[in-house]
């Protein structure tokens, strides 16, 4: 027996409403999934600009402390503290003339040997 008009009619409407059902619900989620990830995206970005921002204003408050505490700004070093006992460089070598290899030696007679040729 085959299916009445009425009958087509009424199955073919059930499929396309399950199809949109289908549809929809694909919608719906694909709108959720994009809202979940733009909404982890801003607050990461808040998060990363909070840190930021909390990290820039303890830099400065600690910076800023030993100056409100009438400590000398860095660029005058010389009146923070006591002088050196002594200098820290006194001028002399630490390896003996004796104990220093010779280098360049060769370097030098090779340029000399050239320089002669050449003339």
């Amino acid at each position: 027996m085959a299916p009445s008009d009425t009958e087509k009619s009424a199955q073919e409407k059930d499929a396309k409403d399950a199809k949109d059902a289908k549809e929809k619900e694909k919608d719906q989620k694909d709108i959720k999934d994009k809202d979940i990830k733009e909404t982890k995206e801003k607050e990461s970005k808040e998060y990363k600009e909070k840190e930021e921002k909390e990290v820039k204003e303890k830099d400065d408050s600690e910076g800023l402390a030993g100056l409100s505490q009438g400590a000398a700004p860095p660029h005058d070093l010389a009146r923070r503290g006591p002088p050196l006992a002594e200098p820290a460089a006194t001028g002399r070598a630490f390896i003996r003339p004796e104990e220093r290899p010779a280098v360049g030696e060769r370097a030098l007679r090779g340029a000399d040997e050239d320089g002669d040729r050449g003339r």
